[in-house]
């Protein structure tokens, strides 16, 4: 949907995707061993980097900027551990752009901040590359604290290094940078070689071992052990631990899947509601095909959290998800009933009563799709149960009449 920045940019476009294919000059912006493809839609750009088999995203340093990029192994020095870097064609949202790894390859979504076509992603060559870094990234800003509250471990070691870990290494690339600023002479050329020798501090700056002497703070040699127990079940739990490196990365790494997943979650429950409420505008212009279809779609964005996300979902994001296909369920039932699908309208009712099997809509739903389709027998148990939750539901006396006519004078 077009933002009201979009209207007033009179220069914005709307484009069909274009598919994957080389980055042009790709020679001058990558090494030989790491061709960089792209592809590009109305909002998103697309980078591929192929990377060696096994490479985990711990070993990987991602800088995204609003008008740079840098990709490098993170225990390489300088320029020698570079895989991508330089300007690109276009500012972009970092906040709303992205990396993962997937089969060997390093995948890069950047968000357009202006809708536009982009000739090449990447304007500068590799040599151009360390002016962008050292004039952008220092250890100065990583000591900095930051604005908002740090969320994860990472952001409160980067935010605070200065301050809560002394001696680390923060404070020797600061130390190595203000003495190359006393040492080195005036004009431009002293400019470069402090550019130059504070981007080599940041590189030096070990992220990992700030951490595990975060985590690590207070705690000593001799951890605390305590004992859990439950039915038929005992165990000896390990606390106050001191962590070693691998363990410190891979709580950060686990930390950062943690938040990916709630993001997928939420957009998944976005999407669904999003999908109901679009089958319910087409619902009232009678369109209950189209209805379902949305509802059905809605019902599938779902299904994946209820059989795979469920033991990962809070109790607050639990119960949404539970109501959001509840509702989804019942309004599919309304849509097949209304297009005189009654096979279907029985199926989702019936969904909908496994998440709560006292639903008035759902059992009368079903009683009637279960009336049409030749099954009385259902229908009459449905109707019975729905008037043992709603006593006087007169839509249910209506239909037991229909079903059983006797019967239902002799309940009356």
């Amino acid at each position: 949907d077009a933002t009201m920045d979009d209207i007033s940019d009179l220069d914005a476009v709307t484009m069909p995707p274009q598919p994957r294919r080389p980055a042009p000059h790709q020679a001058d912006i990558t090494p030989a061993s790491a061709p960089l493809d792209w592809a590009q839609d109305t909002n998103t750009v697309v980078l591929f980097l192929v990377i060696p088999k096994g490479t985990r995203a711990r070993e990987l340093d991602v800088k995204l900027l609003p008008t740079s990029i840098r990709v490098s192994w993170r225990r390489a020095q300088g320029m020698d551990g570079m895989l991508l870097g330089g300007d690109l064609c276009e500012r972009i949202k970092v906040t709303e752009s992205e990396w993962e790894l997937v089969n060997g390859e390093l995948v890069i979504r950047l968000t357009k901040d202006k809708r536009r076509e982009w000739l090449t992603p990447l304007l500068t060559s590799m040599s151009e590359t360390s002016r962008f870094a050292a004039s952008t990234l220092s250890p100065a800003a990583v000591c900095t604290p930051l604005s908002s509250p740090p969320t994860s471990v990472y952001e409160k070691c980067a935010a605070g290094a200065h301050a809560h870990l002394e001696g680390a290494d923060c404070d020797a690339a600061v130390r190595k940078t203000s003495q190359v600023r006393k040492e080195s002479p005036t004009g431009s050329d002293a400019k470069a070689t402090t550019l130059s020798a504070t981007y080599d501090a940041w590189d030096h700056f070990d992220d990992v071992q700030a951490l595990m002497q975060l985590e690590n703070n207070g705690k000593t040699d001799d951890p605390n052990w305590s004992l859990r127990c439950g039915q038929g079940t005992a165990a000896v739990q390990c606390t106050d631990y001191r962590k070693d490196r691998e363990e410190v990365e891979l709580d950060e790494e686990l930390a950062q899947k943690r938040l990916e997943l709630q993001e997928s979650f939420n957009e998944r429950l976005r999407g669904a509601a999003r999908l109901k409420e679009e089958g319910n505008g087409l619902l009232r212009r009678e369109q209950p095909e189209a209805a379902l279809e949305a509802y059905e779609d809605g019902c599938a964005m779902l299904n994946v959290l209820h059989e795979s996300g469920a033991v990962l979902l809070s109790g607050r994001m639990l119960e949404s998800l539970r109501t959001l296909t509840l509702h989804l369920h019942n309004n599919a039932a309304q849509a097949a009933l209304s297009a005189r699908l009654w096979a279907q309208a029985s199926a989702h009712a019936s969904q909908a009563l496994e998440h709560d099997e006292a639903n008035a809509k759902a059992l009368y739903r079903r009683a009637l799709a279960k009336s049409k389709l030749g099954e009385d027998a259902a229908a009459r148990r449905d109707s019975e149960s729905l008037l043992k939750v709603e006593p006087g539901n007169r839509a249910a006396h209506m239909l037991l009449r229909q079903l059983d006519p006797v019967s239902e004078v002799c309940t009356n």
